[in-house]
């Protein structure tokens, strides 16, 4: 049975392998603008071209789409697993700690892409993913104690709403009205893969190294304190890089996290590892599924990455119910 596991677990590594590159060359492929398979390898063959030709918009546009996507969804991921194996649950992501709705506040505040670097954006995200995710983490360890599940499972979600409307009110301001911002609100609500393009390559090899040092530091063992808290401030540098990238994206990481733990049977480096390319998997599919179905130019990919997470945090919810069942009735059969 042992063998078996190692089997399958090995096979689903190798399955998302595939998966990542089949949705990589489709989120080059697909959009607006579809590209044909001999023009994909003639452009990447020889970068850059005139506006408007293949050249142009396989590496101008998708190419910082794909890095985007998939930079995103690898850090958001880590960040679930770092902090899933901090407070030893799998239900949890960096935007139901509040995490999310402060990183993205952050970047607002930070300023547009074309006034604010990238270094300057992911800093800021990542300030306010720490402040967000230390106030949230507090009130769960020091005064959560006496509280039910309800309202401690509802603690982070509800600061993180809170911090995304301030982000949504704050944007709006900064655009000098609603009407005027409509077009960037849904990056800052839910996000999408088009907010940061020219800032992608630098955000996207940031990301890479943010993913290296964690694997480096969960290798060394658990940060200063341990626990909920030691996870705070590598989740928040994460969580801040993935929002100035790609935007709050709605449970991004949580399928990652959750697939990852498994594939790396529950050891903290195996399953950061592992959660990373299913993180990107989720993304990047998620983008290439809405624009090849839809007519938009610009779809929310946060809103289907949500929906993703959704029914992953259900799964985890009721395999969490069976699993109290299952150690009741085994007592029961020995004694028999």
């Amino acid at each position: 049975m042992l063998g078996g596991r190692r089997a399958a677990r090995a096979g689903a590594a190798g399955a998302t392998a595939v998966l990542l590159a089949a949705s990589s060359v489709a989120a080059l492929l697909v959009g607006e603008y579809p590209v044909p398979w001999h023009e994909l390898a003639r452009a990447l063959a020889t970068p850059g071209g005139e506006p408007g030709s293949v050249g142009f918009i396989v590496w101008e546009l998708r190419v910082p789409r794909v890095v985007a996507g998939a930079g995103a969804g690898a850090v958001f991921a880590a960040a679930a697993a770092v902090l899933q194996g901090a407070w030893g649950s799998r239900a949890l992501d960096v935007r139901l700690l509040g995490m999310g709705g402060g990183a993205v506040l952050g970047a607002v505040l930070a300023g547009p892409v074309g006034q604010a670097g990238p270094v300057e954006r992911a800093a800021a995200a990542a300030a306010g993913a720490l402040a967000a995710g230390a106030a949230v983490t507090a009130v769960l360890r020091r005064m959560g104690a006496g509280w039910g599940p309800v309202r401690r499972a509802a603690a982070g979600p509800v600061a993180d709403v809170v911090l995304t409307a301030a982000a949504v009110a704050a944007a709006a301001r900064a655009a000098g009205g609603w009407e005027a911002a409509w077009a960037g609100l849904a990056w800052v609500a839910v996000g999408t893969l088009s907010g940061a393009l020219e800032q992608a390559l630098v955000l996207g090899a940031l990301c890479a190294a943010a993913v290296a040092a964690v694997l480096v530091l969960s290798a060394a063992g658990p940060g200063p304190g341990g626990g909920p808290w030691g996870a705070v401030v590598p989740a928040a540098v994460l969580c801040g890089l993935g929002t100035a990238l790609a935007g709050p994206l709605l449970l991004a990481g949580l399928p990652g996290a959750v697939v990852g733990s498994w594939i790396g049977g529950g050891r903290p480096v195996r399953s950061v590892a592992a959660a990373v390319p299913v993180g990107a998997c989720t993304v990047l599919v998620a983008d290439v599924v809405l624009r090849s179905a839809g007519e938009w130019a610009e779809p929310a990919v946060g809103l289907a990455t949500g929906a993703v997470g959704v029914a992953v945090l259900a799964a985890v919810a009721a395999s969490g119910r069976a699993e109290p069942v299952r150690r009741r009735r085994e007592p029961r059969g020995a004694v028999r």
